[in-house]
């Protein structure tokens, strides 16, 4: 894929990582989101920002939400040494 572009907030990283893993082409992703394609080509190289209203559409059409951090994280008492 291509190399992972700066973004200025970490939802943004997480969401462009999503994609990436997702397979599916910018042209489908943003037929599917109704986000313009400039727009999404533009932000999936790092040269502008998104509204929030575009990154819940293409969201969305991941299966993406948003969870607390400590849903990530192996339970307490339940590490194996």
């Amino acid at each position: 894929g291509m190399n992972t572009p700066i973004f200025k907030t970490r939802l943004e990283a997480q969401l462009w990582h999503a994609m990436q893993q997702s397979g599916i082409s910018m042209t489908r992703l943003a037929r599917m989101s109704g986000v313009d394609l400039p727009l999404l080509s533009n932000w999936a190289h790092g040269r502008r920002t998104l509204s929030t209203r575009a990154v819940d559409a293409i969201a969305q059409v991941l299966g993406l939400r948003l969870l607390p951090e400590t849903s990530r994280r192996p339970k307490r008492g339940k590490s194996v040494s």
